[in-house]
């Protein structure tokens, strides 16, 4: 693993690399994959989040444990313990498996389906239901907007109103999001 002093991708001024982990779980819900991984950090400022890749030529989609860390931090050594869990939007039926890549390679975890009051869901054609891990409601919202199967046109108005705004935290999968629920028509 590089530490602060070596060269790892910059991202907005920080420096991401993939990051070690000591456990990683997978759920789903509809239309939806939760991923959690817990492990240590070498340094209490740093950071782990959790990212999806999509290959190119439709070749999967593999999701990545990633520690970051600004190099103009001070901050003093020690391994530090983090949790982290992420909601990801998946087309069609939930995968019973996913590939997690970490500092020391990569698992293959098995995806455990939620129950259906655990996470709530569309239930409709004209509805949609986004996340926020970071619990943004402008991040919730684009999300629940971009999953709604409807276009806005030159010659249509699209009408959305939000139905439900939530948070969940803790639980079996280690959920901690903001989630807004929206209907869409003409």
């Amino acid at each position: 693993m590089a530490t602060q002093d070596q060269t790892a991708a910059p991202v907005g001024g920080r420096f991401c690399e993939l990051g070690r982990r000591t456990s990683i779980q997978a759920f789903s819900f509809p239309g939806h994959v939760v991923v959690t991984a817990e492990g240590d950090l070498p340094r209490p400022c740093d950071t782990a989040h959790l990212e999806q890749t999509i290959a190119p030529n439709d070749a999967g989609v593999t999701y990545r444990v990633m520690r970051c860390w600004n190099p103009a931090m001070m901050c003093k050594e020690g391994p530090t313990a983090y949790g982290v869990a992420d909601v990801f939007s998946v087309r069609g039926p939930a995968p019973a498996e996913v590939v997690v890549q970490h500092a020391e390679g990569e698992d293959t975890v098995e995806v455990k389906p939620l129950a259906d009051e655990d996470v709530p869901v569309s239930t409709g054609a004209g509805e949609a239901i986004g996340f926020s891990s970071t619990f943004s409601f402008d991040e919730a919202f684009r999300d629940a907007m971009s999953k709604l199967p409807l276009e806005a046109g030159a010659d249509r108005l699209l009408h959305v109103k939000v139905e439900e705004i939530g948070a969940q935290s803790g639980g079996i999968a280690g959920l901690h999001h903001l989630y807004v629920k929206v209907s869409g028509g003409d």
